[in-house]
């Protein structure tokens, strides 16, 4: 995740996509600590799919900008 972030940042392509991404991310990630310690395993998973949606918004909004 930092290394997208960092990479959309130093090459000047943060857009409102990779902005989403990088919120969605975050969200997720914290959901995930919540529901880790709440001990739901499945729901857990759900919320690290959402984090890698977050990561694979700003991925692609990279690839567009190639």
């Amino acid at each position: 995740f930092a290394a997208l972030v960092l990479i959309a940042a130093a090459a000047g392509k943060a857009n409102a996509t990779t902005a989403m991404g990088a919120m969605i991310f975050f969200w997720a990630r914290l959901a995930y600590a919540i529901i880790y310690v709440i001990g739901v395993p499945w729901l857990r998973t759900a919320a690290w799919f959402v984090s890698v949606i977050g990561m694979a918004m700003i991925a692609w909004a990279l690839l567009q900008a190639l």
